[in-house]
């Protein structure tokens, strides 16, 4: 977890600052394999032949997130079956008030296994083990690393010895890892910010036009011996590095030990010009945190353009074909919110070996209901010219210069040639359910998801919609020079957009707004506010993509206006 220096914003009162006793930890890296701790293999079943390595009922794996060793567990077996696979602690002597908590994964968010942990104040038997109910239980746990904690104390366990078994109790699943156990006697207020609301759901960039608000919300659970009195999250929002903007969620006058708090702001910020946003969560309430550690959260970084969409990330880990002497087409799913013009089609070429060097590829744009459809129209072919890997981008002239594309679901499906297309595929983890391919042959009969190839990561295919070729009929500027006009809010919430910086009181001004389709707005609505300064309401349209032209003294400017 990252930790950041900050000073609260409130300081009702001021307690003694206890310091944390830790007295036990595993990291699983001391080389020595599960010293100390009891594995039993209470299935019996066997290993599918995928995970041959899983020879006891937990088996130390390398984790590339933490760069170092942790606690694995597999529930594939063949035949299938329920495990039951144990990892029991050695003995642990609890203080008054002690925490345990561990980091945990699900290797596979598509085969995700469930756990429980218990407790022991006997042997480290199962018969003793089953004596107490779980103290942790989920059906699946998340595909990336998540901290666990419980309040032992709140359980009813305190200075005590006891036992800890982490129990694999999945059915026909994939792997199970934990690592970082750690169990810590805490005296004093501790707030543990263990989860807040990402500012990334599908898609890691997004143009402006579609841009959704950052809504947020956070989950403390109080993991100290005292009641947290006045308790709130601050959330800050950053553009480019730059705090835009420090709010608090409204405050609980109290949180007991071991009780949860879910909290939510009262409203949200919406982006209205482009640039990289993240959001920092930390706790505040009314007493000095003994353990700082635990208090922040960072989203994800999202970045907002002025044209592109993207799923990926911009990391390549991998590529992805249907192979050489396979023609076919290969692609992924984009949403829009609204109309939108698409002007161009960005892929990563892995180039593997060199074999794309001098191969053609297009694209295909189609429609897409539960699967992709009929072509909406297709790319310029290109030649692909790179020794090695590199960006492409295919547009459109041969349609024009640019796609009109209604709001909802269109498919992007990259041809590939003869030879491997080596399409780059990116670090980040796919929503279910949006990458597609087919070929001659495929024994799926037609469109097929990678979800079915166990192939969960975003391929990397951006879709460009700016800068907006203006539509045909939109009357064209003949000698358009650049004007020193400001449009401005834009993008606008309520429709009202304010024209500043021209001569608009000259007799030859003229302003005009066209639709996407390039249908003038005869009903527009155009008011003087001040001294060369016009509003234009379009408060009684609907939201989307609309065109301004400006003629003032044989000056002329067409602009992009986005209603949201």
């Amino acid at each position: 977890m990252k930790i950041r220096l900050f000073q609260f914003l409130i300081a009702l009162a001021i307690t003694p600052l206890y310091v944390d006793a830790q007295i036990f930890s595993e990291d699983f890296n001391s080389g020595v394999s599960f010293s100390n701790w009891t594995l039993i293999n209470q299935d019996g079943l066997t290993p599918a032949n995928n995970v041959s390595q899983f020879t006891d009922a937990w088996v130390l794996t390398r984790d590339s997130s933490f760069s170092d060793s942790c606690a694995s567990s597999t529930s594939w077996y063949s035949p299938s079956g329920q495990a039951d696979d144990w990892l029991i602690s050695p003995a642990i002597q609890l203080g008054n008030s002690s925490i345990l908590s561990w980091d945990a994964q699900a290797q596979d968010n598509r085969f995700p296994d469930g756990y429980e942990v218990r407790i022991s104040t006997g042997q480290p038997t199962l018969a003793d083990f089953n004596l107490n109910p779980a103290i942790f239980q989920t059906t699946a746990e998340n595909p990336n690393w998540t901290r666990r904690s419980i309040n032992l104390q709140a359980q009813g366990y305190s200075n005590q010895t006891v036992y800890l078994a982490w129990r694999n109790n999945s059915n026909d699943q994939y792997i199970l890892n934990v690592d970082n156990i750690r169990v810590d006697t805490i005296s004093g207020s501790d707030a543990n910010l263990f989860t807040a609301l990402n500012v990334i759901d599908e898609f890691w960039q997004v143009p402006i036009l579609h841009a959704d608000t950052i809504n947020f919300a956070s989950a403390i659970e109080n993991v100290g011996a005292d009641t947290l009195f006045n308790l709130t999250t601050v959330y800050e929002v950053y553009r480019n590095g730059n705090l835009i903007l420090i709010d608090s969620m409204p405050v609980l006058p109290f949180l007991a030990p071991a009780d949860t708090a879910v909290m939510m702001a009262t409203s949200g910020y919406l982006p209205r010009i482009g640039g990289d946003f993240y959001v920092r969560y930390y706790p505040s309430f009314s007493a000095i945190d003994v353990d700082s550690s635990n208090n922040f959260y960072i989203s994800d970084t999202i970045t907002i353009s002025d044209s592109t969409y993207a799923r990926d990330n911009g990391i390549p880990i991998g590529a992805l074909g249907i192979g050489s002497g396979v023609t076919g087409e290969l692609g992924t799913m984009y949403s829009l919110s609204m109309n939108d013009t698409l002007t161009s089609v960005s892929i990563y070429i892995a180039n593997t070996n060199s074999g794309m060097t001098g191969q053609p590829i297009s694209v295909n744009i189609r429609n897409f209901t539960s699967l992709p459809g009929a072509i909406i129209a297709s790319s310029d072919t290109i030649t692909y010219t790179a020794a090695g890997a590199s960006w492409v981008t295919f547009d459109f002239a041969n349609s024009g210069g640019y796609i009109p594309l209604s709001a909802g679901n269109f498919f992007i499906g990259v041809v590939e040639p003869d030879t491997n297309l080596t399409l780059g595929v990116s670090s980040r983890t796919i929503t279910p359910n949006v990458n597609y391919l087919d070929f001659p042959g495929n024994p799926q009969n037609g469109w097929t998801t990678l979800d079915g190839f166990n192939i969960f990561r975003c391929l990397m295919i951006r879709a460009n919609f700016s800068p907006v070729s203006i539509p045909v009929s939109v009357p064209s500027v003949q000698s358009e020079r650049k004007l020193a006009m400001e449009v401005y809010p834009n993008p606008s919430s309520d429709g009202r957009f304010y024209l500043n910086g021209l001569n608009f009181n000259s007799p030859n001004a003229s302003i005009s707004v066209y639709s996407l389709s390039g249908e003038r707005i005869t009903d527009l609505q155009i008011q003087n506010v001040g001294n060369n300064r016009k509003q234009i309401d379009l408060s009684k349209h609907a939201n989307g993509l609309y065109f301004l032209r400006v003629d003032v003294d044989g000056q002329s400017m067409i602009k992009k206006l986005i209603l949201h």
